[in-house]
């Protein structure tokens, strides 16, 4: 073997070594990518308690990198679909109604839903439910919020590279 030999092999390993590094660094560009975007929705509950009552309010929050695509949000009792009559104008109204009924005062304050195909913004919030009970203590409230816990918010959403996450509220 000769030395014009030697530095081609050394030449063809170097070129290997190279090309290889530069497949793990796009792979490790890409999956760098997916993560700087990545949504994570949480479920959160805030309570105030005052003379007049307690107020629960009931929000979705990204706290992820990314915005977070609404492919769906359903509400659920015992675990199937919430359907409002068709006579309803807002969803979280009628779901409310159908889940406290007449078990207690209540006043439903402020709803809102993320929109379906939306996106919501990484380090936003959004108010599902902000409800007052009059002249009910905190444990009153919580005792009553423990009674009804067959409901549930279900939300499938997307990062901008497609990939699925569910949360499941309770």
């Amino acid at each position: 073997m000769q030395a014009s030999d030697k530095i081609a092999i050394a030449a063809a390993i170097i070129a290997a070594c190279a090309f290889f590094a530069t497949v793990w660094q796009a792979h490790l560009a890409h999956t760098h990518n997916r993560l700087s975007v990545r949504p994570l929705l949480v479920w959160a509950r805030e309570r105030t308690v005052n003379d007049t009552g307690t107020e629960v309010i009931f929000m979705l929050r990204n706290c992820g990198v990314g915005p977070a695509i609404i492919t769906e949000r359903v509400f659920l009792v015992d675990e199937k679909p919430f359907l409002p009559p068709t006579d309803t104008k807002d969803e979280v109204e009628a779901f409310v109604r159908s889940v406290l009924g007449s078990k207690c005062a209540w006043h439903l304050r402020a709803q809102g839903l993320p929109g379906l195909g939306s996106a919501f913004p990484a380090g936003d919030s959004q108010v599902i439910a902000r409800i007052f009970f009059p002249n009910h203590s905190l444990q009153m409230v919580d005792d009553l919020l423990a009674q009804i816990s067959t409901a549930e918010f279900r939300v499938r959403y997307e990062s901008l590279y497609k990939e699925r996450f569910v949360l499941l509220a309770t």
